[in-house]
């Protein structure tokens, strides 16, 4: 598992590749209510925005498809320090940016 954190003055950690299987975390500092996360396609991606660990095909996660580039938008609810908790059965690469 890895963790990565974005800084209240910075808006994005990109091009960070998943360890199948093995969820990673991003921290995002500072007020914004909104993430945008990108997928390289290569396999699917499971998330939560409510600090609780993801889990390949849960039923808590949001879904990113495998075979295309992916994007979703997605609010959470504490603007405060917000923990992104991404997984997948493969190894994608990813970006994660802030909507502010």
């Amino acid at each position: 598992m890895a963790s990565h954190t974005i800084a209240a003055d910075k808006v994005a950690k990109h091009a960070f590749t998943l360890v199948a299987s093995t969820a990673d975390t991003v921290t995002i500092s500072g007020a914004s209510d909104k993430v945008e996360i990108i997928s390289d396609g290569t396999a699917a991606v499971y998330y939560s925005t409510n600090g609780t660990a993801a889990t390949v095909a849960g039923a808590h996660c949001y879904l990113l498809p495998a075979g295309a580039i992916s994007v979703d938008v997605r609010e959470y609810w504490d603007a405060a320090d917000a923990v992104i908790s991404l997984i997948s059965a493969g190894t994608p690469t990813l970006s994660v940016q802030v909507v502010r």
